[in-house]
This record gives structure tokens, sequence and C-alpha cells, in this order.
């Protein structure tokens, strides 16, 4: 090989570098050319930050392992699997000898580096390394098992077993809380996890030929919903009164071209999810009112708020990249809508209505979002401290719309940073101006974190929301790439 990297590695790791690369690094590139820019950095941030608060930098450097930990654990169990399983067909094992034992191996290779790493870091201190690991491989599994779509009549008990047995342990017989963390309970669950990661592997690889590959389940698990279908029927029937009333009425420009986005660029989908979380929070509070315990009760309220990193600012990423995605599908309406009597035609006045709609829509999703999300740490129970954190989490969002604000005629941000870079530059520049605000005031960290979100964030979007206005016209997009 000509490559001097490849050629450095030892023979038998290079098939797995090869089959990594061509699964996960060939498929998504964009993806994780930005995470390999920007991990390194936020785990070196998070490693400063702990260590200054707990003045012990070992403990600093294991808390913040978690973050790669977790990104890699993404990257397997939701591109690395699938894309194996899509892999092992007899027509690639004519090209590859031996491919369906490296796909198995490699499958294995990752289950075996990141279950015992995420059962050490995170669940060590709550239940032991021994426990934690089975825990973590029993779900990791099944999550894998289900995504790629096979084994699901096993793998979906497992999972629900798992979390119901997880939030009414206490409720639990003493007996059988005692076995479960005894050497005999800790060796048949050994057992149990080895007998299931080994049906697993043998239900995603199974040498039957290509009749193994079902279409239906490897729709099911690469399919890209429609923002149309993410809406739902409710999200249907807002939208298309909005766009009704948008239509027949007098709006403004700024209003008519936010259309061109379908449901992602309508505040009804933001609304919807906004509802749906108040109602799944509402339902989770009253089944833990029925069954849980007073430790349960606390353990939730406790950490509420981390809520906020599954459904703030790292949630909304990939809408608003699919709300970008959404203009490569609509370049004929892109043409036509210029020649509507209510847009202008200079381009500055053009993307000064469309900068200031995705400003707008971007600014209310973040505002619902967050007061959703405020709203659901207080009805599961959390505390001043809880909402503090996760008011910091959410602030940490407000730089998004920065991703948003860019030259579309070119299709490409030509910055010194990539799109997302912005966006990723924002939250780091917060988290740190806030960290620092806090030890020179003597306030909190989460408050300094809020206090550094806006002057932040404006002094990222202004400068680019003017090169957004100074830039060609925007529609068609990419149409000078």
């Amino acid at each position: 090989m000509n490559n001097p990297t490849l050629s450095a590695i030892p023979a038998g790791l290079r098939h797995y570098l090869l089959l990594w690369n061509s699964l996960v690094v060939l498929r998504h590139p964009g993806m994780v050319r930005r995470l390999k820019w920007a991990i390194p950095p936020l785990t070196a941030l998070l490693i400063v930050i702990s260590g200054l608060g707990h003045g012990a930098w070992l403990p600093a450097i294991e808390r913040s392992m978690v973050l790669p930990l977790l990104v890699l654990m993404a990257l397997g169990g939701i591109i690395l699997v699938p894309g194996a399983v899509a892999m092992s067909t007899p027509s690639h094992a004519l090209l590859v000898p031996h491919l369906r034992q490296r796909l198995i191996r490699l499958v294995l290779l990752f289950w075996i580096v990141s279950v015992p790493a995420a059962a050490y870091l995170i669940l060590a201190g709550q239940m032991g390394w021994w426990a934690g690991t089975l825990y973590v491989g029993l779900l990791l599994v099944s999550l894998c098992a289900s995504r790629a779509g096979r084994f699901r009549f096993i793998a979906l008990p497992v999972q629900l077993s798992l979390t119901v047995g997880t939030m009414y342990f206490k409720h639990l017989p003493a007996g059988v809380a005692q076995f479960v963390f005894s050497d005999a309970g800790l060796a048949a669950g050994t057992l149990f996890l080895l007998a299931f990661g080994y049906l697993a592997l043998r239900s995603l690889f199974p040498a039957r030929g290509d009749g193994n590959v079902n279409p239906v389940n490897l729709a099911s698990a690469f399919s890209i919903k429609t923002s149309m279908r993410m809406a739902g029927k409710v999200g249907r029937k807002l939208y298309a009164g909005a766009l009704r009333r948008d239509c027949d009425g007098a709006s403004a420009p700024r209003t008519l071209v936010m259309h061109l986005f379908g449901p992602m660029g309508h505040w009804s989908l933001a609304l919807l999810s906004a509802a749906m979380l108040l109602g799944v929070a509402l339902g989770a509070k009253l089944l833990m009112l029925a069954f849980a315990g007073a430790t349960a009760h606390a353990m939730v309220a406790q950490f509420s708020w981390a809520l906020a990193l599954f459904f703030g600012p790292f949630g909304s990423v990939g809408s608003t990249r699919q709300m970008l995605s959404h203009l490569h599908a609509s370049k004929v309406e892109q043409s036509l809508i210029r020649l509507a009597p209510r847009f202008p035609l200079a381009p500055s006045s053009f993307n000064r209505q469309l900068a200031d709609g995705l400003l707008i829509r971007s600014l209310t999703d973040w505002a619902l979002g967050t007061a959703a999300l405020m709203l659901v740490v207080g009805i599961l129970g959390g505390g001043f401290s809880a909402l503090c954190l996760c008011a910091a989490v959410c602030a940490v969002g407000l730089p998004l719309p920065c991703v948003l604000l860019r030259d579309f005629a070119r299709g490409k941000d030509h910055g010194a940073l990539p799109e997302i870079g912005w966006f990723v530059l924002g939250a780091a520049l917060i988290v740190a101006l806030g960290v620092l605000a806090s030890l020179a005031f003597g306030i909190a960290p989460p408050a300094g974190i809020v206090l550094a979100a806006l002057p932040v964030s404006a002094a990222l979007m202004l400068p680019r929301r003017r090169r957004m206005l100074a830039a060609p016209h925007a529609f068609p997009v990419e149409r000078m790439a």
C-alpha cells in the first residue's frame, strides 16, 4: 500500500481500519471531519473546567473522557453496526474473502472496547464495574440489534426489562435485589450476556446467502424521514392552515420565503414538539407517583436537567441541518419565487428577508425549547440548581443560528471555519467566558454561562448576517458552487 499511515499499522488491524473507513468515514465524511475538529478541544475544555472546579486533575480527565466515549458509542451503534449488516452479503464476500468473519470481529471489537470503558467511567460508582459492564453490554447489544432491524423479538424485551428494572429496582423483593449484585447473580448475568451477544451476532450476520438481507428492515434502519412525516397529522394540519393564511393574506415576504423549508421552517413544528415533550414528562411523572419510590424521585429530580443535553442545543443541530438540506429539494420553486411580486429583486433586500426569517425561526425554536425544558425539569421535581443547569445548557445553543447565516448562492461557507464550526466556537466561548465570569464575580457557573450567551451569540451572528446581505442572491442555492 502507498499510504504510509496504513503501512505503519500491523496487517492484522489494517483490515479493520479499512472497514471502519468504508462504513463510517466514507459514508459520512463531513460529520466525521467536524467531530475530529470539535471533540478534542471540547474534551480539553471539559478537563480544564472540571480540574479547576474540583482541584483534582485525574478525576477530571476520567470524567471528561465520557464525551469522546459517547461519540464513539453513537457512531458504532447508529452507523457502524447497521452498515456492517448491510455489507455482509455474498456479493460483497466474493470481492473480499472472509468479509463476514471480519465484520463480526469488528463489531465484537467495538463492543469489547466501549462497554467496559463506559461501565468504568459512568456506572462504576453507582453499581460497580462488573454490574455496570453487564448493564451497558446488554443495553448496547440490544440497541445495535434493534437499530440494524434484527433480533427485535428479544432485543426489545431486554431493553424494556433494563429500563423498568432500573426505575423500580427499590421495589423488588430484598432477596432478588441481593441476588442481582451477588457473585452468583453477576456470574449468571455474564453467561446471559455472552449468550445474548452470540445470538445477536448470529442474527445480525447469518450465513444464509442474499436472502438474509431484509429490504424492509434495512430501509427502516437507514431511512431519513421527511420533515412532513416527522410533523405527523397534527403538524400537517397546523402547517397547512398557516400556509393557507399566509398565501391569502398580506404576509411579509420573510414569512412567505420560510415556506420553502416546508414544516421545518414554521413555528408550528417546534410548538408541537414542545407539547409532545411536556406530555411525555407528565406521563412519566404520573407513573413515578404511582409506582416509584422516594429514591427514584430524588434521582430523577437531581438529573432532570440532563434532558437538555438531548433535546436542547445538541438536538437542535440535527433539525437545523435537515432544514438546510430541504433547500436542495426545492431549487425549482426557488427559481420561481424570485418572480413573485412581493419579493424584492435586489440581492441585498432578498437576502435580508431570508436572514431575518431564519433568525426569527431559529430564535423562536430556541425560546420554545428552552421554556419547554424548564417546565419539564419543574414537572419532574427539579429544584433551583437543576433549573439553572438546564438554562445553562440551553444557553450554550444560542449561537446555533450562525449555521443558518451563510452564502447560499455558493453553497459553502468560505470562512475560516466550517458551518457547524461557528456553533462549536460559540458554545465553547460561552462556556469558557461563563466560567471566567463566575470566578471573577463570585457567581455560580450556570449563571455566568447564561450571562455570556447573549453577547457571544450577537458577536458571532451580526458579522455573518452582514456578510449574507452582501452575498449574491440566495436563490437558487448553490448555483455558483
